[in-house]
């Protein structure tokens, strides 16, 4: 953060810490009231697009349209290994989704994310030559990726 080279890791820890603390933090700014204003609504149809049960083509279309070789997860493992590999864990997949679909919870292990620090030049010296990007496994992104999928029909 300061202009002082740092080398011990506890002081590196610590000025990591306080300056992605201070960058994330939330300003204290007037909030705003969505109090009595009326949002459309969405209808029957639409509704039981939103909720209905995950199909096996709408699952590896959402799949296929994510990059293969882009933002790796937490284990390392990209679109590409589950493309490559699809026949094999589509069963495990599937299987996630419909677990997912009944109870209405993600199991806490498939939410876990980890942040990474990418340089955004060439031999960053500075913390803010840094991005941090969080890393979420596919199983999550998944999902996500099927809901934007479902909501983009109805919106």
């Amino acid at each position: 953060i300061g202009r002082e080279w740092v080398e011990e890791q506890r002081r590196i820890k610590e000025e990591m810490k306080d300056y992605f603390e201070a960058r994330f933090k939330e300003s204290q700014g007037v909030r705003h009231n969505l109090d009595g204003i009326e949002f459309n609504k969405f209808l029957c149809e639409d509704n039981s697009c939103l909720i209905a049960l995950f199909g096996e083509v709408e699952v590896r279309e959402a799949i296929w349209e994510c990059g293969s070789s882009k933002s790796p997860g937490p284990h390392d493992f990209n679109f590409k290994f589950l493309k490559t590999y699809w026949n094999l864990l589509k069963e495990n997949v599937m299987r996630f989704l419909v677990e997912f679909h009944e109870q209405g919870v993600l199991p806490r292990e498939s939410n876990a994310s980890f942040t990474s620090l990418i340089p955004k030049v060439e031999d960053p010296q500075y913390l803010r030559k840094f991005m941090p990007m969080s890393l979420v496994g596919f199983m999550y992104k998944i999902l996500a990726k099927i809901v934007s999928n479902r909501l983009k029909k109805v919106l």
